[in-house]
């Protein structure tokens, strides 16, 4: 038999992304010591969080092992930081910090921008054109051509 062991590439690890969070709720680790049930809990939350859309379009490394590289790239890793320390300050009962929320709000959005998809929606049958449309080719009436049939 067989095993498969997966290995991540790179990214830095998921304590570095922990800690950083835990910098940005004010909790730094050299004035509070955490615990490692406090560290085990946060890394539940990074887990759970990863799993969600945008997320889980970074190719996050899942193990539930701190020391493990995350895989994240690096221009999405203060988005991740920013994230986890919203999630971290809300179960630790802290206030936002108004100097917080607009760098956390941009490195969240550039994420979710580089992430989100535009659905193309083709045009109903029989939409009109509007006034300043040419005809070009073969389109000489009014409306839309029908794409849905291939000409034979």
């Amino acid at each position: 038999m067989t095993t498969i062991i997966h290995v991540s590439e790179g990214g830095i690890t998921k304590n570095d992304l922990i800690s950083m969070a835990f910098e940005d709720c004010r909790l730094a680790g050299y004035d509070f010591d955490r615990t490692p049930e406090e560290s085990l809990s946060v890394l539940r939350l990074l887990e759970t969080m990863m799993r969600g859309w945008p997320w889980n379009k970074l190719g996050y490394f899942h193990s539930g092992n701190e020391a493990d590289k995350s895989n994240i790239p690096d221009d999405a890793t203060e988005g991740v930081v920013k994230a986890l320390a919203l999630r971290l300050m809300g179960n630790k009962g802290k206030a936002i910090p108004e100097s917080f929320r607009p760098v956390a709000t941009q490195a969240i959005n550039y994420v979710r921008a580089q992430y989100a998809t535009v659905t193309r929606i083709p045009y109903a049958q029989a939409t009109v054109r509007g006034a300043g449309a040419r005809r070009y080719q073969n389109c000489t009436g009014p409306f839309f051509p029908d794409y849905s049939q291939e000409e034979a």
